[in-house]
């Protein structure tokens, strides 16, 4: 058998202190919310003599700004941003791709502790510019033991290819001969 149970007490409708008055009061209610809210500043908050501190609006919002402004102020700046960077990138990318020449080890020799030969292949797109172009030696961890720069002397109407011979000498033993990327310069008349 259930018992019945007794209930003692009343129940009102809410206290004007309620917790969502508290928040209207404090943060203010968006214009239009429900009948009776009070009506907002710029920021969604109430301003000047309707906050509860008297005090102005923090954002300084002016005009119709405010959180909202703000977020879209960061957005077009990080895109103007972003725009700048891509064609800086693209600007050294494009411009800064006119090689001189380029020089590729064909083979190499360690002719001894202190000594490598590399064969290097120059190709100019203009065999009528002189260019300097480096060479190095490198050890088993690839650390530079050895470099040497060789001038390659123009040759108008010759080839766009040139083969050279260089030796370079080192102060450790070399494990291999190699080209230095980007490692050719026009030289100046």
């Amino acid at each position: 058998m259930s018992r019945p149970v007794r209930q003692t007490g009343s129940v009102t409708s809410p206290a004007p202190g309620t917790s969502a008055e508290r928040l209207a009061r404090r943060y203010g209610t968006r214009p239009g919310a429900h009948p009776g809210a009070r009506p907002a500043g710029p920021a969604g908050r109430p301003d000047g003599p309707d906050r509860p501190d008297g005090a102005e609006d923090p954002d300084g919002a002016a005009g119709g700004s405010g959180p909202g402004f703000g977020r879209w102020v960061a957005w077009i700046g990080s895109a103007l941003v972003a725009v700048v960077l891509t064609a800086i990138i693209v600007a050294i990318n494009v411009l800064g791709d006119d090689a001189v020449a380029t020089a590729q080890a064909v083979s190499y020799e360690v002719t001894s502790d202190e000594a490598v030969v590399v064969q290097l292949a120059v190709t100019r797109p203009d065999p009528a510019v002189a260019v300097t172009c480096t060479v190095e030696a490198v050890d088993a961890s690839l650390a530079q033991v050895g470099a040497r720069t060789v001038e390659v002397a123009a040759r108008p109407g010759g080839g766009h290819t040139v083969t050279l011979e260089v030796e370079v000498a080192t102060y450790a033993r070399a494990e291999q001969g190699r080209a230095v990327e980007n490692g050719c310069f026009a030289i100046e008349p």
